[in-house]
């Protein structure tokens, strides 16, 4: 089902596609071989995720450059399906998040404290959808993600809104202001039978709330894995063994902050703006 069988096949066969080393510089990514690629997979439509959405998962990221992403889509398609919206399998997106005058959900993360928020209005650009969004990481380091949809523009925050926050947010955070806008493109993959996600973002840009984005890292491939219950034996793992890529802290609220000299202190995230260094800088 959903390419599984066909990937346990090339498992007991030690066929997965060959994942080659990193490059030691990143050249652009040709749309069109991803565009070929994308079409290799079988598609699932967002109301067939069902238990899949996993809107409280377990996620694990891998950093490495984006010139890795054709062999990684080929050596991830005979076990996951494609999202497909409207013909699309490539989506912009846009988040701007929001944070305290004195910007504690990011000093939250850097003190490594869990039980820790992030709020944002994240915008579907392809299809102007919008939803006001709260993440909340327990001290069992799960994710909660919850939502509402919105028509109010990013940054705005209105009666609905602002209800949904107060449910969602302790009291201590109730003075909330735009912080970081953040754009990107997603591939979003899927393995229904086993309720795993992943999530290949590229292309990602940081600015200041009421400005352009100021930098990017376009050398950059972020990849999330997000499962209801934490296991090493998922397609992403062995390729990215077999790449030498280990998980990767990396939080596109807290690097962005860095990068636009938003933040304050960077020290928690030195090893993840070191990798992004290593990859190619951040232009």
């Amino acid at each position: 089902m959903w390419g599984s069988v066909i990937g346990r096949e090339n498992r007991r066969n030690g066929t997965l596609p060959a994942v080659q080393p990193e490059p030691a510089t990143t050249p652009p990514l040709d749309p069109a071989s991803i565009a070929a690629r994308m079409g290799r997979f079988r598609a699932h439509r967002l109301d067939e995720l069902g238990d899949a959405a996993l809107m409280r998962r377990f996620d694990r990221k891998f950093v490495l450059a984006v010139s890795h992403l054709p062999a990684l889509l080929d050596a991830l398609q005979a076990d996951y399906t494609a999202l497909e919206i409207e013909d699309r399998r490539v989506f912009r997106y846009e988040s701007l998040y929001f944070d305290t005058p004195t910007m504690e959900f990011f000093r939250m993360h850097h003190r490594g404290q869990l039980n820790r928020y992030k709020v944002r209005h994240r915008v579907y650009a392809d299809t102007d959808t919008r939803f006001l969004e709260v993440k909340f990481k327990d001290n069992r380091r799960q994710t909660e993600k919850t939502r509402i949809p919105t028509d109010d523009r990013p940054g705005e925050l209105h009666g609905e809104g602002l209800a949904f926050l107060d449910q969602s947010v302790p009291d201590a955070f109730n003075d909330l202001r735009p912080a970081l806008r953040c754009r990107f493109r997603r591939i979003a993959l899927a393995n229904l039978e086993t309720c795993e996600r992943v999530t290949l973002d590229f292309d990602l840009a940081f600015g200041l709330p009421d400005g352009a984005p100021a930098r990017s890292l376009s050398r950059v491939l972020v990849v999330e894995l997000k499962q209801p219950r934490r296991s090493a034996d998922s397609p992403v793992w062995r390729v990215m063994r077999r790449l030498g890529v280990r998980p990767q802290a990396f939080s596109k609220y807290c690097i962005g902050c860095c990068l636009v000299d938003r933040g304050g202190k960077a020290n928690r995230f030195k090893r993840a703006l070191a990798r992004v260094r290593a990859i190619g800088e951040a232009s």
